[in-house]
Order: C-alpha cells, then sequence, then structure tokens
C-alpha cells in the first residue's frame, strides 16, 4: 500500500458523482480518441490512490481474461478484411477494432472504480450513497454484504482445503461434479445460517432498520480542487468527441 491516500480525503459524493459520470462518459464512447485521452486521466487517479501498481493489475486479471473470448470470437463474426483465416471463417480487421474498443472501455471502466470508489471505506462509500439520497435498505444492504461475503470466502477456502486434506483431486467425471456441488450446497447452507445469526443478533442489540453513523462528509477545499480538476478534463473529453 501507498502512504498517499488523497482520494479518501475527499468527500464520497465527490468521489461517487465523478465516478459516475466518467463511467456514462466512457461507456458511451465509440471513438478511440476519447478513450486514449481518458488514459492520461486515469494515470493521475492511480497516483492518488492507496493501491500499487501490482495491486491494481491483479484486480484488472478477471475482466481481460473474460475479454479473451471476446477476442477469440467477435473478429471471425463481424465481416471485414480479412488478417488471417482459419477453413472459411476470416479473423477480419472490424472486427479486430471492435474488442480493441470493448478493451479499452472494460479497462478504463475498471480503473475509474478502482481509483475512485475502492479508495473509499466501505463506511466512507456507505455514508456518501445515502447523502445521495439513495435508498437506505439498499445502502445497508451493501454494506452487510461487503462485510459477509468476505466470511463466505473464508468458509469456501476451509471447504476446500478439508477435501484436499482427504486427497480430493479434481477431473472430468461425475464424482467432481457431485463434489463441487456438494460443496455449493455447503456454502449457500452456511451463509443462510451466518444471516439468521446475524439477524438475531440485530435484533438483539435493537436494531431498528438503521446504522447510526458518527462521519459526516463534508465538501472541503480539496473536495474544490478535484472537481475542477476533473471537470475541466471531462470538458476536454467532450470538446475531443465532438471534433
Amino acid at each position: 500500500m501507498k502512504n498517499n491516500l488523497a482520494i479518501a480525503q475527499l468527500d464520497p459524493r465527490t468521489v461517487i458523482l465523478w465516478s459516475l459520470v466518467y463511467a456514462f462518459f466512457l461507456a458511451a464512447q465509440k471513438s478511440f480518441l476519447p478513450l486514449l485521452a481518458s488514459l492520461f486521466i486515469v494515470l493521475f487517479y492511480i497516483v492518488l490512490t492507496p493501491f500499487s501498481c501490482k495491486e491494481i493489475l491483479k484486480k484488472l486479471k478477471p475482466v481481460n481474461f473474460f475479454l479473451l473470448f471476446f477476442w477469440l470470437i467477435i473478429p471471425f463474426s463481424l465481416q471485414g478484411k480479412a488478417l488471417f483465416s482459419l477453413g472459411k471463417y476470416a479473423y477480419t480487421l472490424a472486427g479486430v477494432k471492435f474488442c480493441l474498443l470493448i478493451t479499452l472501455k472494460a479497462n478504463l471502466l475498471m480503473l475509474i472504480f478502482i481509483c475512485l470508489l475502492l479508495s473509499l471505506s466501505p463506511s466512507q462509500l456507505a455514508s456518501g450513497l445515502q447523502s445521495l439520497k439513495i435508498s437506505e435498505k439498499l445502502v445497508y444492504l451493501f454494506l452487510l454484504a461487503y462485510r459477509y461475503l468476505f466470511l463466505l470466502k473464508e468458509e469456501k477456502d476451509k471447504l476446500l482445503r478439508s477435501l484436499k486434506i482427504r486427497g480430493f483431486k479434481p477431473k472430468t467425471n461425475l464424482f467432481t461434479y457431485k463434489t463441487y456441488a456438494y460443496l455449493l450446497g455447503l456454502i449457500l447452507l452456511k451463509a443462510y445460517e451466518r444471516g439468521d445469526r446475524v439477524h438475531k443478533a440485530l435484533v438483539l442489540r435493537g436494531f431498528q432498520g438503521k446504522f447510526p453513523s458518527l462521519y459526516s462528509p463534508k465538501f472541503t477545499q480539496k473536495d474544490l480542487y478535484f472537481s475542477l480538476f476533473s471537470g475541466l478534463n471531462f470538458l476536454l473529453l467532450l470538446y475531443l468527441q465532438l471534433t
């Protein structure tokens, strides 16, 4: 982790709103120039995050692994200039350009969310969402899900370790499929039991549908500078899109 926590020091409402602005803008792009310009803006945000480059690249791996299937399928399904052929199927330049556009969009969107939203703590993010008049039930659902998904992961890891100790080796056979089905069933059962215990604990503590918070987000001078920088960059991107 870096010591620079500049994003975490901002008003979470500012961070959330600018994340959404950039997300909608990037998702609507159909040309490369604004996307390439966005890379330089994202590089600035990376400097302000508490994550190292290694951690950011690790978070991008699942997205790019999924995008690999696009590169394997889409260029064969679009018509255009053939780069090479496999039998009667041509790998086209139009397909490559389309895949490159999708890849740029997906990575930029992920980088925006990693650099901005993931730099906030769950309590900051929840407080910001609440201040933006997002449904309290959705905010509390987010907080509880964030907290207990990690516990479910721990349960899954324990079960996988117990399978490994018993000499289980996954193969492409019916026994392996049944084992994974039992594993999924146990995880769901433990999730239900955990949820029931959490519900009883909340009722016991007098929970009435609200989590009182001592944190109150405030718009400061840092937020003003951040908004000015983000706003100027956004206007530049709009200009590049229109020209």
